[in-house]
């Protein structure tokens, strides 16, 4: 096996281990879901052609969300949109306009639980009302994406037709931060470190599924799901594209947001996050003590390859360009 195919092996073994490990964890420790939830769309008139909906949590709309939204009403027949703020439903209302985007109410289950975990928690619930939503109104696919990821298909349906396939796994490519600010970061970031590089990722690297939808299906984390029929298989295209933190000032205001943390999902010793989360909260909160930025600037920058480490690593291959906005 050559070098580069071992160490994707072996950071797909170490993923699938650790979202195991969350998953059998929030599995004894899940809480039932009962009347915290509430769901707020009635059923819907199923539109001719109706394939694939894509489902999604969302606490505030990012400059970006209108470009996400078009980018991907022009590939999905349904958003299934859970607002973790229902006091915001106006201002996603007026951005959604007419188009065939469903609000929710989100879950608000694990209310005392730090956002980064409580997240996780209320994506799995929401993604069970979806579920629900697509079983109700002939929607044949649900994918469960975040609105700081694109779903970069090329216009490729084909994983759709797949026979005695009730699951598809994308890969997931993580964007490099830009060293500016801008409303737009899809269009501007357009370099990537694809699963089988050597350059650190900041977030995860498990990829994004899509689910047949069947009458048993239901969420099984934010990964992926369970009980459908079929097998499950993964492939390299279509690709999810993650933006984790574009922009200097989306890194702060995320782990701002996230504030002081445990080291551990779930504050679960045997779930620990990746380094750049902790290190994040650590350099972000010193800041706001202190006042003195540099320093978390600094750690932000260092993120950033210089304009002759990009040169190389697209040579060997640790980074790739991609320009999704072109393909609309």
């Amino acid at each position: 096996m050559k070098p580069r195919n071992r160490r994707t092996l072996l950071r797909l073994i170490a993923a699938a281990c650790f979202v195991v490990l969350v998953l059998v964890w929030a599995r004894d420790t899940a809480p039932r879901l009962g009347d915290s939830f509430r769901r707020e769309a009635g059923r819907a008139e199923r539109p001719a052609g109706t394939r694939l909906a894509i489902v999604t949590t969302v606490l505030n709309p990012d400059p970006s969300f209108p470009v996400w939204l078009e980018y991907h009403l022009r590939r999905v027949d349904h958003i299934l949109l859970f607002l973790d703020d229902p006091s915001k439903a106006a201002v996603f209302e007026e951005l959604v306009g007419d188009k065939p985007v469903v609000l929710f109410n989100g879950s608000t289950t694990q209310p005392d639980m730090t956002p980064e975990s409580r997240l996780i928690w209320r994506q799995d619930e929401n993604n069970d009302m979806a579920i629900q939503y697509a079983q109700a109104n002939h929607i044949d696919w649900l994918l469960h994406l975040d609105v700081d990821e694109l779903f970069y298909d090329q216009h490729n349906s084909t994983w759709q037709t797949m026979p005695d396939v009730g699951m598809v796994r994308f890969y997931n490519v993580e964007a490099v931060f830009l060293p500016y600010e801008i409303d737009n970061y899809f269009d501007d970031c357009r370099l990537f470190k694809p699963d089988e590089g050597d350059l650190p990722y900041s977030a995860y690297v498990y990829g994004k599924s899509a689910v047949r939808v069947s009458p048993n299906v239901r969420s099984d984390g934010p990964h992926e799901f369970a009980g459908f029929e079929g097998n499950s298989v993964m492939v390299h295209n279509p690709l999810i594209l993650h933006y984790p933190t574009p922009t200097y000032q989306r890194w702060v205001a995320k782990f701002e947001h996230y504030g002081n943390f445990a080291d551990y999902w779930f504050n679960n010793p045997d779930i620990p996050f990746m380094s750049f989360m902790t290190e994040s909260r650590d350099v972000i909160r010193t800041a706001f003590m202190t006042g003195d930025w540099e320093q978390a600037r600094e750690y932000y920058i260092s993120w950033i390859p210089d304009a002759g480490s990009i040169s190389q690593y697209l040579e060997n291959g640790d980074l790739i360009r991609i320009s999704p906005l072109n393909s609309m």
